[in-house]
């Protein structure tokens, strides 16, 4: 079975290791990043998802996933399930 495609909006902690800052700049900056992060919903549980964002599709090879990524759960806002539809072909012009 394949897994999900989603969309994941969660918090970001963050770091400057090379710029100067004021205790003003403290203040103004003093929270997580928020991020979205698009792809395929390969593990969830107590500890967090992993999520990737390429998918291999060469013939006569077992699927895999690059692009892996995992988010601590208590950084996650929310996850919505995208249902993945091939296009249409183009319908042909009125003869």
């Amino acid at each position: 079975m394949e897994p999900p495609y989603i969309i994941c909006i969660w918090e970001d902690a963050w770091g400057d290791a090379t710029t100067g800052v004021t205790l003003k700049d403290v203040n103004d900056t003093h929270k997580a990043t928020q991020m979205e992060t698009r792809g395929w919903l390969l593990l969830e549980d107590e500890k967090g998802i992993s999520i990737a964002t390429e998918r291999c599709l060469d013939p006569g090879q077992e699927t895999y996933y690059r692009g892996r990524s995992f988010i601590l759960k208590a950084m996650i806002k929310s996850i919505t399930p995208v249902k993945l539809v091939k296009p249409r072909k183009p319908k042909p012009p009125p003869t």
